[in-house]
């Protein structure tokens, strides 16, 4: 029995340290945005694909501008933007977390609907209250 705990324990463990470095060697150095620009992003990535998928060569314009040359005012629009609510909270929305659940809940039942599937058979809990 303890050969057979302690085979489980070194399988658990082998396949947690492979995970950790896993992420350690894949996680974003965001240290390096201070000194290095990115030379993509996920947006621009996005945006190549669908010029590729349009038959339209890919065509990138961007200029890397110090922060201190863009204005208080703009960053903050952008942050605004992005986050309607970014004063309100400390880096986590959990009222904005608990709408996109549950819209996506709404989705997914109306999808197996739609598709002659009982929404009952794949149903989604309700996200728990914050």
């Amino acid at each position: 029995m303890w050969r057979l705990i302690k085979k489980v324990a070194l399988v658990v463990l082998a396949l947690f340290t492979v995970w950790v470095v896993y992420e350690a060697v894949t996680f974003p150095r965001v240290s390096r945005l201070r000194t290095q620009n990115p030379e993509t992003t996920s947006m621009i990535e996005a945006r190549v694909s669908e010029a590729r998928k349009e038959g339209r060569a890919p065509r990138r314009v961007q200029v890397w501008v110090p922060l201190e040359r863009i204005s208080p005012e703009l960053q903050r629009a952008v942050l605004a933007g992005e986050d309607a609510r970014f004063t309100a909270h400390d880096g986590f929305d959990y009222e904005a977390i608990q709408n996109a659940w549950e819209e996506g809940r709404r989705e997914a039942e109306k999808e197996a609907k739609a598709e002659g599937e009982n929404p009952e058979e794949n149903w989604i809990p309700p996200l728990p209250s914050f």
